[in-house]
C-alpha cells in the first residue's frame, strides 16, 4: 500500500463580529464567494449573519443620486421663482420685462390671462 501526501494551502480571513465582539476567521476563498455573489455567513457564537447583499449598496447609491438631483432641480426652480418674484416686487412685468409704476394695473390692462 502507498501513501499519498497532499499538502493544502489555506488562507483564513479575520473576522470581528460587529454583534458580539468576537474574533473568528473563515476561509478566504469563501469570503470571496460569498462577495461575489451576495451570499452571506453567521457568526459561530452568536449566530448573527454578515456577508453581502448583492446589488443593494449600488441600488442605494443610485436611490441617493436621484434624490440628489431632484433636490438640486427643486432648489434651481426655487431660487428662479424667488428672482422673479424680487423683480415683480422692484415693479418690473414678468411678462413684458419692463417697470411700471402701478404694475397690477398694467398686468390687469395687458396681461390679463397672466394669473
Amino acid at each position: 500500500m502507498s501513501l499519498t501526501q497532499l499538502e493544502l494551502a489555506i488562507t483564513l480571513t479575520e473576522i470581528d463580529c460587529g454583534q458580539c465582539g468576537a474574533t473568528y476567521a473563515i476561509n478566504e476563498r469563501y469570503r470571496a464567494h460569498c462577495a461575489e455573489h451576495g451570499r452571506t455567513w453567521h457568526c459561530p457564537y452568536c449566530q448573527t449573519a454578515w456577508g453581502y447583499v448583492k446589488g443593494a449598496l449600488q441600488a442605494e447609491k443610485e436611490r441617493h443620486l436621484a434624490t440628489l438631483a431632484r433636490l438640486n432641480e427643486a432648489n434651481a426652480a426655487r431660487s428662479k421663482l424667488e428672482q422673479q418674484l424680487k423683480r415683480v416686487k422692484s415693479g418690473v412685468c414678468p411678462c413684458c420685462k419692463r417697470s411700471f409704476a402701478q404694475l397690477q394695473r398694467h398686468m390687469k390692462t395687458k396681461h390679463p390671462g397672466f394669473l
